[in-house]
């Protein structure tokens, strides 16, 4: 019988890969200009749940932070947002702070409140930078040791593009370039370009933006970012999640379902 010794080795924490967007807060709100149904079913969700204490991951420069802090101040609840973009939270400490929302700098992996909050938030894909079961189990564990008993970890994830994947599985490998977004706030315009190749062995994305940011007839800022995503479809998650002990509900879906009153418990 062949015999294998198994080492244990210890487990490293990796940096989510984030993309230089990050570095932009002026052209990322402009990106984020528009409806945004994703604040309104925040401020849904919390009014009805009422938590006290807020915490933020990958808050960025705000968009979602001031308005779930003003919402939150209806009954006395305070707001903390995390990231790790040091341009994103100078952008938000520039902006008044009428609530008083506690900014923190720091890796949601290892970062931790002072003290147990009721519900944690992390929107707009944000934790599909963290590439590997190992960083994201990490996240989930001290989302949980963060959380006081009976709270809630909201997460927004988006549907996988299965025409990505079916793309990526010919042969040879098909890479469409799409204008998939085109944003003007009436002061500029911001055409986005994106490629994207799904990694099936990593189940990661390899996209491409192209940003074309027109301020003036004058003035233009181009911006080429890449990016690595993980592809990973919402059961993925809830198996996780499952795994450490978190009880799943599905909340709604923010594009297409209704807002029901349960959300992630602790």
């Amino acid at each position: 019988m062949d015999k294998c010794l198994l080492r244990h080795q210890p487990r490293k924490i990796s940096a989510p890969v984030m993309s230089f967007i990050y570095e932009h807060p002026k052209t990322y709100d402009l990106e984020h200009s528009g409806p945004q149904p994703d604040v309104e079913f925040l401020l849904a969700f919390t009014r009805n749940n009422r938590p006290a204490r807020i915490l933020e991951y990958a808050c960025g420069n705000g968009r979602l932070t001031f308005p779930l802090a003003e919402a939150a101040a209806e009954w006395g609840g305070s707001v903390t947002g995390i990231d790790s973009s040091q341009a994103m939270l100078d952008s938000a400490k520039s902006s008044p702070n009428p609530h008083g929302i506690v900014w923190a700098s720091g890796n949601v992996q290892t970062w931790k409140p002072p003290a147990p909050v009721d519900m944690i938030i992390s929107f707009c894909g944000s934790l599909s930078h963290l590439l590997t079961i190992n960083d994201q189990t990490t996240t989930w564990r001290n989302a949980f040791a963060s959380l006081a008993a009976g709270g809630r970890f909201l997460i927004v994830v988006s549907a996988p593009d299965y025409e990505t994947m079916a793309d990526a599985m010919r042969s040879p490998a098909r890479t469409a370039l799409c204008l998939d977004g085109d944003f003007d706030d009436g002061k500029s315009r911001l055409l986005r370009c994106r490629a994207a190749q799904y990694q099936s062995h990593t189940q990661t994305l390899r996209v491409k933006f192209l940003y074309d940011q027109l301020e003036t007839e004058k003035n233009r800022l181009d911006l080429l970012m890449t990016t690595m995503p993980t592809f990973i479809i919402p059961t993925s998650y809830g198996f996780y999640l499952q795994w450490l002990d978190f009880e799943l509900r599905k909340s709604g879906e923010i594009l297409q379902g209704p807002l029901s009153r349960i959300g992630r418990h602790r």
